[in-house]
């Protein structure tokens, strides 16, 4: 399981995107929702990606990203993503974090703030 250091939500999130701290963003499971389109629209989000889970760890592979590449993952429900963040750390990665919830949650808090 990741560490609680991993963990980020709305709060965090929207810092990211009001500071521009480059990272991309990895929807795993889902279609990337409206919500982010407006954000990568803006120029907030420097590259959003969906896809399976199960493709993640070869996407990355592949993209050949830096070590010290931001990355961000969310799925749905938040149940999927924290054990994804355990593999991109075994791949050498340092800056990986996940949306504490999934976008159930992200939303929720969104909405409360």
């Amino acid at each position: 399981m990741p560490s609680i250091l991993n963990r980020i939500g709305f709060f965090q999130f929207e810092n990211l995107i009001k500071n521009r701290i480059p990272f991309i963003l990895f929807a795993i499971d889902f279609e990337m929702p409206v919500i982010f389109t407006n954000f990568h629209e803006q120029h907030l989000i420097n590259n959003r990606v969906s896809l399976k889970s199960a493709a993640l760890v070869d996407y990355i592979k592949e993209k050949n990203l830096p070590k010290d590449q931001a990355m961000v993952l969310i799925c749905e429900s938040g149940k999927v993503s924290p054990d994804l963040v355990d593999k991109v750390e075994a791949m050498g990665f340092h800056n990986v974090y996940y949306i504490d919830g999934g976008l159930e949650n992200l939303l929720k808090e969104k909405a409360e703030s």
